[in-house]
């Protein structure tokens, strides 16, 4: 249900989001009046308060036991808090779970799923983290050159690919937690 809220939901109004930052970036006459904005802060609202309720049955989760906090696992929730947008303080609490997690996916059953889920993950994710790079140096240049609204329309689409990073983030630390619970449930872990 959270995956669909994200795919149904969250998706569509960054595309809302980034097409209006488009319009008016590149259109002189028109301007974004604050509906590009808004519709991003929707999403972001909507995007906590899933991560909410991801933490919420997190917290309720008793078939996963809790890592102990090592000072990797530490490090892992302050760079999570603080380089992803909305999810990022979900997905730190979260990371004790997903340690918990691949700690308990010793069996060669689990550790194909955790393979699977780092070959499926990683490449998007490192492909968007590109991308923002990318889209991060043409905004300094553009702003270098003093080229009006094309900054922003760089940055708006920094922040789309920033929020696309989180629910990557967000889905494979979901995944991994629910593939845990159902081999531990199922005896193969």
């Amino acid at each position: 249900i959270l995956v669909q809220a994200a795919a149904y939901v969250i998706i569509p109004l960054m595309s809302a989001y980034l097409a209006v930052s488009v319009c008016s970036g590149v259109s002189p006459f028109l301007s974004s009046c604050g509906i590009a904005e808004s519709v991003k802060n929707t999403a972001m609202a909507i995007m906590g308060f899933v991560f909410t309720m991801f933490l919420g049955l997190l917290s309720a989760q008793t078939a996963v036991a809790a890592a102990a906090d090592t000072m990797g696992t530490k490090t892992v929730k302050f760079l999570v808090s603080s380089f992803v947008p909305v999810a990022g303080p979900a997905l730190s609490e979260a990371v004790t779970t997903v340690t918990a997690s691949v700690g308990l996916l010793k069996s060669s059953v689990g550790i194909y799923v955790l393979i699977a889920v780092c070959a499926a993950a990683l490449p998007i994710i490192i492909k968007l983290v590109l991308w923002r790079i990318a889209l991060n140096v043409c905004a300094l240049i553009s702003s270098c050159f003093s080229l009006g609204k094309i900054p922003v329309l760089f940055k708006s689409t920094d922040s789309v690919l920033s929020l696309l990073i989180g629910l990557m983030l967000f889905t494979a630390a979901l995944f991994t937690i629910s593939l845990t619970v159902m081999l531990k449930a199922g005896g193969a872990v």
